[in-house]
């Protein structure tokens, strides 16, 4: 017997991924030739990878695994396969390259924006503790999310 485990979804975003999907899939599997073909194989990549990637509310780590497998593996390379079925279009191996570099640039730029999304929060939560007065001097000008080197702008100093 397979557990079952409850995975936390952003329902909002699982909408715009679901309607993004059906419209894809609608205008993907229907008798239309598109000269842009392959400009266009890597902005729906692009588009249904970074909405898959937020859909799952998870760890910055499951993400990018759930993202990799579903959405470079099965979806960037899959897709081709399950298109030789319908038939109003053929398998076409050019376009893996174009749906596997759309989704991997959605895949390192998602990861790269949930870190930092993480490091903020992480950073705010270590610096705004209630035991600090409100009105702190900063002896330091030039502070750094931990971890990433990124400068922050110094608070002004409300001493002057």
């Amino acid at each position: 017997m397979i557990p079952v485990t409850s995975i936390p979804v952003r329902k909002g975003v699982l909408l715009m991924f679901i309607g993004t999907g059906i419209l894809v899939a609608l205008l993907g599997f229907g008798p239309f030739d598109v000269p842009f073909d392959k400009a266009l194989h890597f902005i729906v990549f692009f588009i249904m990878t970074t909405l898959f990637y937020w859909v799952l509310d998870v760890s910055r780590k499951r993400a990018i695994q759930f993202t990799f497998v579903s959405c470079i593996l099965l979806g960037g390379v899959g897709s081709e396969f399950v298109q030789s079925f319908s038939p109003y279009r053929n398998f076409d191996a050019h376009d893996i390259p174009y749906n596997v570099a759309g989704s991997s640039l959605s895949l390192v730029l998602s990861a790269w924006y949930h870190r930092r999304m993480l490091d903020r929060k992480r950073y705010q939560r270590l610096h705004n503790t209630s035991t600090e007065p409100i009105n702190t001097v900063i002896t330091s000008q030039t502070e750094e999310l931990p971890e990433t080197g990124i400068p922050l702008e110094p608070a002004p100093n409300s001493n002057n």
